[in-house]
């Protein structure tokens, strides 16, 4: 009796460790994936934050030349309109 029990253990157990071998395989399969998404993922973020950074910098640029030609244009509209008084005269 206990023998036949053994026997119908036996591979009932085999197919456990087989199946907690299967499972350990694929959590260490899914942690290696998780680590590689994170990497590529902090890679493009790092990336990504330079990009940002340039782009904002050329954009401050990009504004203040903006600024200084609005100023150089009312500076030369200023100009044209006290050409226009000093030709039609007192």
């Amino acid at each position: 009796m206990i023998n036949q029990r053994y026997v119908e253990f036996l591979p009932s157990m085999q197919s456990a460790k087989d199946l907690e071998s299967q499972v350990e395989e694929l959590s260490a399969g899914i942690d290696q994936l998780r680590s590689r998404i994170e990497n590529e993922v902090q890679q493009d973020l790092t990336v990504a934050i330079a990009d940002f950074a340039d782009l904002k910098q050329q954009l401050e640029r990009e504004v203040l030349v903006l600024s200084v030609l609005k100023q150089l244009q009312e500076v030369r509209e200023r100009e044209k309109l006290r050409s226009f008084w000093v030709v039609l005269g007192p």
